[in-house]
Parts: C-alpha cells; sequence; structure tokens
C-alpha cells in the first residue's frame, strides 16, 4: 500500500513538474489528472488505518501541498496564457493596422494616378502629327526671320509666305 502511494506522489510530482514548464494554454488536461490523481491518492489513505507511526499524516501533507502546488502551476499558466493571449491579440491589431494603412495608402496612390490620367490631354496619332506640322512650320518661319534679318529683308515677307502675323520667332516646342 505504501508503495502504491509512494508511486503515485512519485508519478504526480513528475507530472507536475513536466507539465508546469509547458502548460500555457487555458484547458491543462495533464494538469488536471495530476490534480485527480493526488485527490485519489489523498481518499486512498484517509480510508487507511492510523497505526503507520505518523507516516500516513506526513503523506496526507505532502499531498495537500502537492496539490496547492499543481492549482497555483494551473492559475499562473491561465495568468500566462491570458497575457499571451492579450499580446497576441495587440500584435493581430497592430498588423491589421499597418495592412489597412498600407491599403489607404495604395488607394491614395491609384486615385492620383487616375486624376492625372483623366487631367492628362489625351494623345492620339493626329494630334502628334498635328503637332510635329506646327513644329516644323515655326522651325522653318523662324529660319525665314532670321534669314530676313541677315539679309535686311522685312519680317513681313515671311508673314505672307507662312500666312501668319506674328512679329517674333516662334518658340520651338519640346
Amino acid at each position: 500500500m505504501l508503495k502504491k502511494l509512494s508511486l503515485c506522489l512519485l508519478l504526480s510530482g513528475v507530472a507536475v513538474l513536466s507539465v508546469s514548464q509547458s502548460a500555457y494554454a487555458m484547458r491543462q488536461p495533464a494538469m488536471d489528472s495530476a490534480l485527480q490523481a493526488l485527490d485519489d491518492a489523498e481518499k486512498i489513505l484517509q480510508g487507511a488505518e492510523a497505526n503507520k507511526g505518523g507516516h500516513r499524516v506526513k503523506a496526507l501533507q505532502l499531498i495537500k501541498k502537492a496539490q496547492r502546488e499543481v492549482r497555483q502551476g494551473i492559475r499562473f499558466a491561465n495568468t500566462r496564457a491570458a497575457d499571451l493571449e492579450l499580446k497576441q491579440r495587440r500584435e493581430r491589431e497592430a498588423r491589421e493596422a499597418l495592412r489597412l494603412q498600407n491599403e489607404a495608402r495604395e488607394r491614395e496612390r491609384r486615385e492620383r494616378e487616375l486624376r492625372e490620367r483623366r487631367n492628362a490631354r489625351p494623345v492620339d496619332r493626329n494630334d502628334r502629327r498635328r503637332d510635329e506640322a506646327a513644329s516644323a512650320r515655326d522651325r522653318k518661319y523662324n529660319n525665314c526671320i532670321k534669314q530676313a534679318r541677315n539679309n535686311d529683308r522685312r519680317i513681313d515677307a515671311c508673314n505672307k509666305q507662312f500666312g501668319q502675323e506674328r512679329r517674333e520667332p516662334v518658340r520651338e516646342r519640346r
């Protein structure tokens, strides 16, 4: 009987030590089963005869102490699990806030690009050809004016030739 009791206590102590180091979850089946084993051992010892020379009483005291330790371990693990859960929730919230912030920035960038595209003048082939033709005409007009100044001619001849009323050279488009 005493061997069974000491084996039960030894197994309970090993279970308490091994589980208390790694029990961070709210549900702790190993700690619960250790507590149940200690309760069973206590009931067995209380039903035993009192002729053990004080060892039965000492074993009962040790069982009660082990039960307190297991309960404290469960409370500690639950507190730690709650703290860990709070920390994880805050990290999730921070990640979510960062994701939302990045999405908002991306949305603003897309909207800005869309506004820029709407405001930009659409360029088609005809516009490009007209611009190129106007640039060529302006270059010829500027050359005519330069030659007129060099040859002491009047600018009116260039205006008549190009059908323009301008008096100054045209700035080239870039």
